[in-house]
């Protein structure tokens, strides 16, 4: 299984394309093109309308110039746009990452693996709409925060929001689930392979830093304001080994 390097300060790009148009090229016809009569031959006269029959049999199998019928010109059109699952998979493939996919009831894609960094290992969901042109990751929390502990949790996680610039915490009060989320909108764009990637090592990577400020506040002594300090002073490296 090969290793999946992450920086968290790597900026997605995206490549541009551009187009260019031919220019339309003016044909002249016959009655625009100018003749010019060689030096020291005479001007031709006008033609007999009468001609022999066999002149005409012999001429019909040269075409005039109004016969000459255009060459047929290929018409473009755009093929399918690729479908944002077929560019998840590619990432996914292209890093040897084991994964499961399933649908759900919204006509959703969800591909599913794990992911580990240095504090644990993290289920991680990808969630592909196509219809709305959206991809969304989730990267679970491997404990269930208890009942005692959730309001605790909860002003942790919401001091880590606070700080981010992309994605969110989130507990669930019902079962103490906790994840980071995150998605991307690409309608009128295209999703890029590293746009994936960004996604998904980056969220994995957040979930990654703050987990063990979490711990702390749920099985440790700490207060949340306490665990937040101590997970970005100083702040904690990037994962480098997500596999």
């Amino acid at each position: 299984m090969s290793e999946l390097i992450l920086n968290a300060n790597i900026q997605v790009t995206e490549d541009e394309s551009s187009g260019a148009m031919g220019a339309k090229q003016s044909i002249p016809t016959d009655n625009q093109v100018e003749t010019e009569t060689p030096e020291g031959f005479a001007e031709a006269t006008s033609v007999d309308p009468v001609v022999d029959a066999t002149v005409v049999d012999e001429a019909s199998t040269t075409p005039s110039s109004h016969q000459v019928e255009a060459s047929p010109v290929a018409v473009l059109h755009d093929s399918k746009p690729r479908q944002l699952i077929e560019t998840c998979r590619e990432f996914l493939d292209r890093e040897g990452l084991t994964y499961d996919t399933h649908s759900t009831k919204e006509e959703a894609t969800v591909l599913t693996m794990f992911l580990t960094g240095k504090s644990a290992s993290f289920k991680t969901y990808l969630e592909v709409r196509e219809d709305q042109k959206r991809v969304f990751t989730y990267v679970e929390s491997p404990i269930k925060v208890p009942a005692m502990k959730r309001s605790a949790a909860a002003e942790f996680l919401m001091r880590c929001n606070y700080s981010m610039a992309l994605g969110n915490f989130e507990v669930d009060f019902r079962d103490g689930e906790v994840r980071f989320r995150n998605g991307i909108d690409v309608e009128g764009g295209v999703l890029s392979v590293e746009m994936v990637r960004q996604l998904i090592l980056l969220s994995a990577a957040t979930m990654d830093r703050f987990f063990g400020g979490l711990m702390q506040v749920v099985y440790g002594s700490l207060v949340p304001l306490e665990a937040f300090e101590e997970c970005c002073n100083p702040p904690a490296k990037p994962v480098e080994n997500l596999q």
